[in-house]
């Protein structure tokens, strides 16, 4: 079985960062991964609510806060009772391997 993590995307055109000239999705994973390197394994995610727009924040500061609330907020939101089954979907056990 493989194991479902939440995660908090940005989507959009990070409009804090001037020199980002294309949209981009950006995974915040809400998990302690103790260091342990995953580049190139498969990543699968779900969309499953809408927090807000996009922002240009003055500052740094203004950004690592908003990041912080937005992944407090979404961890909160994804144990909820509308949200917490989505963990259980078949999209993250399904094998695509033999695909």
């Amino acid at each position: 079985a493989q194991a479902v993590y939440k995660a908090v995307l940005s989507m959009g055109w990070n409009p804090t960062y001037t020199d980002v000239k294309q949209r981009t999705v950006e995974a915040y994973l809400c998990h302690d991964f103790c260091g342990r390197d995953f580049y190139g394994a498969e990543m699968r995610l779900m969309i499953c609510a809408f927090l807000r727009s996009n922002v240009k924040f003055d500052s740094f500061d203004e950004l690592i806060q908003a990041i912080t609330d937005d992944v407090e907020f979404g961890q909160r939101a994804l144990d909820g009772a509308e949200l917490a089954p989505l963990q259980r979907d078949p999209f993250f056990s399904s094998d695509t391997s033999a695909g």
